[in-house]
């Protein structure tokens, strides 16, 4: 099974179709695809046990992206923030 984002709503994507996520779960994580992140190991865990019955069928370019909103890596803005530090130095050094 595979996460998606179908018409807006967190989905689990199997090779029967689509579970909405938030009906499925009865509400114990919403609908919001963005938001699972937030609780990954125990949304893992929950979608292991779901079952397939359910899955309705859905066409690929209902899908959206499942990450709508990514989070901006940490590291990256770590190493920015150092280089910005060296150049303020080297700026005040007047070279």
């Amino acid at each position: 099974m595979r996460i998606g984002n179908l018409s807006g709503r967190l989905v689990l994507v199997t090779d029967h179709g689509a579970i909405d996520v938030e009906e499925f779960s009865a509400g114990r994580f919403g609908a919001d695809p963005q938001a699972v992140y937030e609780r990954w190991r125990e949304f893992r865990e929950w979608a292991a046990t779901a079952g397939t019955d359910d899955a309705a069928p859905f066409r690929p370019d209902e899908l959206g992206p499942p990450a709508p909103r990514p989070a901006p890596p940490k590291a990256a803005s770590h190493g920015r923030g150092r280089e910005l530090g060296r150049h303020k130095s080297y700026a005040e050094m007047g070279t």
